[in-house]
């Protein structure tokens, strides 16, 4: 789920990487709450930890380098689609 209650069971490397979809979630910020996002992006880990429950997981859209606060864009400034619920 969008949120940190399930702990990281995985990374995804630096680089470009695809995501499904997105969905409104828990706030997570850096910089002393300057630069936040409340948008989390489903997608396919680089490296799924042993206590894992797979690849496929919530990573927080704060790390997008290109866009800002509560932003989530693809590298070409779209729209990443909302999650079906």
């Amino acid at each position: 789920r969008p949120d940190t209650s399930g702990g990281t069971v995985g990374e995804l490397r630096r680089g470009t990487h695809y995501v499904f979809c997105k969905q409104w979630g828990e706030r997570v910020s850096r910089e002393g709450g300057a630069v936040y996002n409340h948008w989390w992006l489903l997608t396919d880990l680089d490296v799924v930890y042993a206590d894992g429950a797979g690849a496929r997981a919530w990573v927080p859209a704060l790390y997008l380098t290109h866009w800002g606060n509560d932003e989530a864009r693809d590298n070409a400034g779209r729209d990443i689609p909302d999650c079906p619920r």
